[in-house]
């Protein structure tokens, strides 16, 4: 299970945002996992590549985090680095933050 957790600590709403999360190589994603959360309106819509999941959030409020939870399926074991994930305005993509890489191990 993966868990992310996303704010906007700005003190006025942000729209269009991105979230690029890091997909490790060897991964599947659960897309009804994915499916469930669009239906829920958690966020409006993602897009898989091949090493990321994009999620697409209308709006963000400020001072209300949003904390989403979705499968990933290692297909064999492996020992791996998860790309780095980062959040940013569709609008202005200087505006935003980013993680480092994540080393993942599957034995």
């Amino acid at each position: 299970a993966v868990t992310v957790r996303v704010a906007n600590n700005d003190a006025a709403f942000a729209d269009m945002v991105m979230v690029d999360l890091g997909i490790p190589p060897g991964f599947d994603l659960v897309t009804a996992d994915l499916d469930a959360l669009v239906a829920e309106r958690r966020f409006a819509r993602y897009e898989r590549t091949q090493r990321q999941l994009l999620l697409y959030f209308t709006v963000l409020v400020p001072g209300e985090p949003v904390e989403l939870t979705y499968r990933m399926i290692a297909r064999d074991p492996i020992r791996a680095q998860a790309p780095r994930s980062r959040i940013y305005s569709y609008y202005n993509e200087a505006v935003g933050a980013e993680t480092e890489p994540l080393d993942i191990e599957v034995q």
